[in-house]
C-alpha cells in the first residue's frame, strides 16, 4: 500500500520520538490528523489557538528535551503559530511546526508565486519550508530532519 505524504510525516515523528502534538483542527491538515489517529504511538493534544499550540510545543520541548510539534491550518492559522515559534527559534528549543496548504488545482496559477513570496517573508523564524508538492516520499524525511536539526 503506498502512504500518503500525511504517513509519511507521522512515521517521520514517530521515528524521531515525538509523543505529542499540539494544534487547532482545520480543513487542510485533515488528512494529518487522520494520520495521527491511526497512530496510538502520537497523542494529539487540541488547544483553542493555534499561539498556545507553539507555547505548548515549545515548553513540551524544553521539559522532555524532545522535538516539540505544533500543527495549524493554511492562512491565519499559520501566521498565529509565529509568536510562538520565533521564541523556540530564539531558545534553540527543537519546535517543529507543521502547516496546511490550499491544493494547488484550488488556487489560481499567479497566486502560487505571491503565496511563495509570503512564505519566504516569515524565512527570519523559519529555519526551512517545506512545500508538500515539492518533494516525494523518498526525500520528504530527509527535508524534515534537516529543517528539524536546527
Amino acid at each position: 500500500m503506498q502512504m500518503s505524504g500525511a504517513d509519511i510525516v507521522v512515521e517521520y515523528l514517530k521515528a524521531e520520538g515525538v509523543t505529542h502534538v499540539f494544534g487547532v483542527v482545520g480543513s487542510s491538515i485533515l488528512d494529518l490528523m487522520d494520520s495521527l489517529a491511526r497512530s496510538p504511538q502520537i497523542r494529539y493534544v487540541q488547544t483553542q489557538h493555534e499561539q498556545a499550540a507553539a507555547y505548548m510545543a515549545d515548553g513540551y520541548a524544553r521539559v522532555t528535551g524532545r522535538p516539540g510539534v505544533c500543527v495549524a491550518t493554511v492562512g491565519p492559522g499559520a501566521t498565529n503559530l509565529i509568536g510562538g515559534v520565533a521564541q523556540a527559534f530564539l531558545e534553540s528549543s527543537p519546535v517543529l511546526a507543521l502547516c496546511g496548504e490550499v491544493h494547488t488545482l484550488q488556487k489560481p496559477a499567479d497566486l502560487i508565486p505571491a503565496y511563495r513570496r509570503a512564505l519566504a517573508s516569515m524565512r527570519p523564524a523559519l529555519v526551512d519550508v517545506v512545500i508538500g508538492n515539492d518533494w516525494d516520499e523518498l526525500e520528504a524525511p530527509t527535508k524534515l530532519r534537516v529543517a528539524d536539526r536546527y
